[in-house]
């Protein structure tokens, strides 16, 4: 399929946006910076933030829906922080906070790109990209020994290869409410990419692209 939002060109929006807003408050901030990015690189786009839609009965949520030149874009967008405090240029002031409940911000992720296959297969969006940034370099980080961790198979290290069915290294009553990911025939490489870096505190990107 022919793709008119290209994620060559989105990654050249997220570095023009890093330039700009090189930290956000929160997701929400996150959301609206870029829907308003890209509003201003393709003004003839229909751009909806936290769009609901109907699929198979149900009501599901993207974080940001897109028609352009007749195709429809999901985008699914996280945020998550460690803790940092940051003054721009204009006087504005970031105070982040150190987020907790990392195996689930991990989780979560990974089952954002599931959620986005299965609107594809559902004809609810022609194709998605879950957009991930941080400065917490635990996520891009590749495990420094093997490790048997409860998150072992939800890792989103630089380099990790996300295909077949995913679970858990056993359970707890934190993994509740949250199954295994078969992700089917689809396979990603993990690539991480700088976003910024605001008084040497980096902050990284990872983007995938899912389609047919």
């Amino acid at each position: 399929m022919t793709r008119i939002m290209q994620s060559k060109t989105l990654e050249k929006l997220i570095g023009e946006l890093g330039q700009k807003r090189p930290v956000f408050h929160s997701e929400r901030d996150f959301q609206y910076a870029l829907a308003w990015k890209i509003k201003e690189t393709f003004n003839e786009a229909e751009l909806r933030p936290e769009m609901p839609l109907r699929k198979k009965g149900d009501s599901i949520h993207l974080d940001l829906f897109i028609k352009y030149k007749g195709k429809k874009i999901g985008i699914e967008l996280k945020y998550t922080t460690k803790k940092f405090e940051w003054v721009s240029e204009d006087s504005e002031f970031f105070s982040l906070s150190s987020h907790q409940a990392f195996y689930h911000r991990e989780y979560d992720y990974i089952y954002d790109i599931f959620r986005l296959q299965n609107m594809i297969k559902d004809n609810v969006i022609d194709y998605g990209y879950a957009i991930f940034i941080t400065n917490n370099e635990k996520f891009w980080s590749p495990p420094s020994k093997p490790s048997n961790t409860l998150d072992i198979n939800f890792k989103i290290y630089e380099g990790r290869i996300l295909e077949k069915e995913l679970k858990w290294n056993g359970e707890t009553n934190t993994t509740k409410g949250r199954g295994d990911i078969n992700l089917e025939h689809y396979n990603y490489k993990l690539i991480w990419k700088p976003y910024s870096a605001p008084n040497n505190n980096d902050f990284k990107y990872l983007m995938v692209e899912i389609n047919q």
